[in-house]
């Protein structure tokens, strides 16, 4: 194949063919930094069980449309929420799940690490089928992603296909990653098995399809005791001229200016590499959580963020300074010298969770979400002398991080998660944390935060997760209030190991986010991690078309217009224009975020262009929403006091 060698600023970017002949030495993946170590090999049956106990609520409880979509051998099926196991089809309409296969539920499998596909049109049942069937003798496939490829952009299911991609190893050792290809409804067949170039070849998230292409994400570093250095972000690129045939794979690398410990020999580098990508396979964000040179100084892990405009042929470095941004300094505490006395607010993203998943919305920004802390004294060389201040949120808070080439645009206030992880022998002996996942509309013009809490829990810990879900209209700018939208189901608190889709559907002026969940609570009382666990689909979770202030989406036919605030953020005074084409009485209202009403006033009928003038005194430091009524329409807009 084509290869290329490309030089960005401050890194090297390559393009370049696989191998598929070496076998790659075992996994180690900075131990020392509690990075995820996971490998099926590690769980071990337990000799002795205890039940645990499930409570469900009565039968008059709400109940939320479920499907069972399939099972799997374990539960080590969904340990992992980077992988993409939900995916939704706009021009079919069909909506997938890739997992790892039971054997006794579907003897044709050969293992539990074969994949299987379990596919809907209407998310009331699913068909399944195999995938991926090794001999489980020669590859055992772990932490499958699906999506469906429908090059001709057909509504017929049958002319679909699936493609399929994650980590395999034998023997203790991580050795190829997998590329399996499917027709839909049982047709051709293909499987690629990539040998690792070197010991830590990952490629394992934020799978996506765009026009004539398949994208995916991981990365590669060499491994210095339990540690490891030259971290390097890896876009894999999939292209076919018949999908029946298979897929050809190349890949893309771009490698920050890592911040190295020379003592250790390491770059101060952690976790997965995530992506994501326009629809249209343009523009691309590809990051790791890390130190560089450039970011020391803030003294905390952040998104080490690059950036693509031509499909990830050629990547740059994304500037990112998040100290005292001023949604930050709402909920986050300072740093404090040894002496105790505050400094300034830097967001730590080194949480617990370690998910830090985005979309590209419609207008070509990044929004990263994480649950952050904000960080405490120490040095991030450091790793016994602490990162973050708590305080009293156990799980952090969420935010949305708006971000384009020029750096950070926006911090989006998401929610606060009231839990810490449950315990590592919560169910039998795997843990679950509160998986955040994100997906957006089909137009790319609103964006949705989905993850699990449970605000009742006496103790603190996450231990009967429920699914809360949050939206937010990129074009009006208006953000949902975060919703609980399982707490009443007669299944609430059995929401485990959830997965969503990167695109959500809107059905009849409802946005339906794709959401499957796993572990029924018959399997939850069993406690056995090792037993085959259940799949389902949940209908029902998400957002009517027209989110957080009603009636304030700008339609077609709206009478008049509203502009932005200028300058916004702001600290003195700020400005906006309304032009409106009719003679009718206006008013304007400005609210915080929990919708408490704190500027109104009656502007008397206008008709033309009217200057709206507001001053800062006038408002605490915060995030506000600005709303003008005319006549029978509203239009709202954020602004930001500093």
């Amino acid at each position: 194949m084509k290869k290329l060698l490309l030089i960005g600023l401050a890194l090297g970017v390559s393009f370049s063919s696989f191998s598929q002949t070496k076998v790659a030495k075992s996994e180690n993946e900075l131990a020392k930094n509690r990075t995820e170590r996971r490998a099926d090999i590690t769980f071990k049956k337990q000799t002795t069980l205890t039940t645990n106990e499930v409570a469900l609520k009565t039968s008059n409880a709400v109940l939320l449309d479920r499907a069972e979509m399939g099972k799997s051998g374990n539960a080590y099926s969904v340990l992992t929420s980077y992988q993409r196991c939900m995916a939704y089809d706009e021009t079919t309409g069909a909506i997938l799940g890739t997992f790892r296969a039971d054997p006794a539920t579907y003897p044709e499998a050969l293992g539990s690490g074969s994949v299987m596909s379990f596919y809907s049109t209407d998310g009331a049942s699913f068909d399944a089928q195999l995938t991926l069937n090794p001999d489980p003798a020669v590859h055992a496939l772990r932490y499958p992603s699906g999506i469906i490829y429908n090059p001709e952009a057909s509504s017929d299911l049958s002319e679909t296909y699936t493609v399929v991609a994650g980590p395999s190893h034998l023997n203790g050792t991580w050795d190829y990653t997998f590329y399996g290809v499917s027709g839909m409804n049982a047709g051709s067949q293909s499987d690629y098995y990539h040998a690792w170039a070197s010991e830590n070849d990952w490629a394992r998230s934020s799978m996506t399809v765009v026009p004539e292409a398949v994208y995916n994400t991981g990365q590669d570093y060499t491994s210095v005791g339990d540690l490891g250095v030259d971290q390097t972000m890896k876009q894999y690129v999939g292209t076919t001229d018949n999908p029946a045939d298979g897929f050809d794979w190349e890949f893309n690398t771009a490698t920050p200016d890592w911040l190295i410990d020379e003592s250790d020999g390491h770059a101060v580098a952690l976790y997965t590499a995530w992506s994501a990508w326009s629809k249209d396979g343009s523009i691309g964000y590809m990051w790791l959580v890390g130190v560089s040179n450039d970011s020391y100084d803030y003294g905390v892990y952040q998104p080490q963020i690059m950036y693509t405009e031509d499909g990830g042929d050629s990547w740059d470095e994304i500037e990112l300074n998040l100290e005292d941004y001023p949604t930050l300094v709402e909920f986050l505490p300072p740093w404090e010298d040894d002496a105790g006395n505050p400094g300034t607010v830097r967001p730590s993203f080194l949480t617990g969770d370690r998910t830090y998943p985005g979309v590209v919305d419609y207008d070509g920004k990044l929004h990263l979400f994480s649950n952050v802390f904000g960080s405490s004294k120490g040095d991030v060389l450091n790793a016994d002398n602490g990162y973050w201040v708590v305080g009293d949120i156990k799980g952090g808070h969420i935010f949305d991080f708006v971000i384009n080439p020029d750096g950070i645009q926006d911090v989006i206030f998401v929610d606060s998660v009231m839990t810490e992880e449950a315990a590592d022998n919560a169910f039998g002996d795997v843990t679950w944390n509160h998986r955040l996942q994100v997906s957006k509309s089909i137009d790319e013009k609103v964006v949705f935060a989905v993850w699990a809490d449970d605000e009742n829990s006496d103790d603190g810990t996450l231990k009967n997760p429920n699914l809360y879900a949050w939206a937010y209209n990129t074009e009006v700018q208006l953000a949902s209030e975060p919703t609980n939208f399982t707490g009443e189901d007669l299944y609430a608190g059995f929401y485990f190991f959830h997965y969503v889709a990167e695109y959500t559907p809107l059905v009849n002026g409802f946005y339906n986010i794709p959401v499957s969940t796993s572990i029924t609570p018959n399997e939850f009382g069993a406690n056995d991690a090792t037993a085959p666990i259940t799949h389902t689909y949940v209908s029902g979770i998400g957002f009517n078309q027209v989110v957080g202030i009603d009636e304030a989406l700008v339609t077609n036919n709206s009478s008049f217009s509203l502009s932005q605030n200028q300058p916004n953020p702001f600290s003195k005074q700020t400005s906006f224009t309304i032009n409106s084409n009719i003679d009718a009485a206006a008013s304007i209202q400005v609210t915080n975020m929990m919708g408490q009403i704190v500027f109104a006033e009656n502007l008397g009928t206008i008709n033309g262009s009217y200057k709206v003038v507001l001053d800062a005194n006038t408002f605490k430091s915060g995030i506000y929403f600005y709303s003008v009524r005319i006549g029978d329409e509203t239009i709202s807009k954020k602004m930001i006091v500093e």
